[in-house]
């Protein structure tokens, strides 16, 4: 059993664990004897590792789009190279076949 205090009135009540895990979870309003509304505002543990994964989550996904901008500046660079490549191989031929 847990014990509660109200913070109106200052009456102390109990819950059970299960029942005050529950109000922890969804943050649902409860009462005190005396009608007095109250509720936990704070994360659990769980809702606390669930924003922190997302983070996470959020960070990589940015990670990743970096690279993949990197990776197609890259491409691009590759394909502008090969053309000048071939444009300069091709002059080099056309000053051999004039000798």
């Amino acid at each position: 059993m847990a014990k509660i205090t109200c913070n109106h009135c200052g009456v102390q009540f109990e819950i059970s664990d299960d029942f005050q895990a529950k109000l922890r979870r969804c943050h649902n309003t409860f009462y005190c004897p005396n009608g007095h509304s109250l509720y936990y505002p704070g994360k659990t543990e769980e809702e606390e590792k669930i924003e922190h994964l997302n983070k996470i989550i959020s960070s990589l996904s940015k990670d990743r789009d970096w690279y993949k901008n990197i990776a197609h500046e890259r491409y691009e660079e590759i394909k502008q190279l090969t053309r000048s490549r071939a444009y300069y191989k091709g002059v080099v031929t056309r000053l051999k076949r004039r000798k």
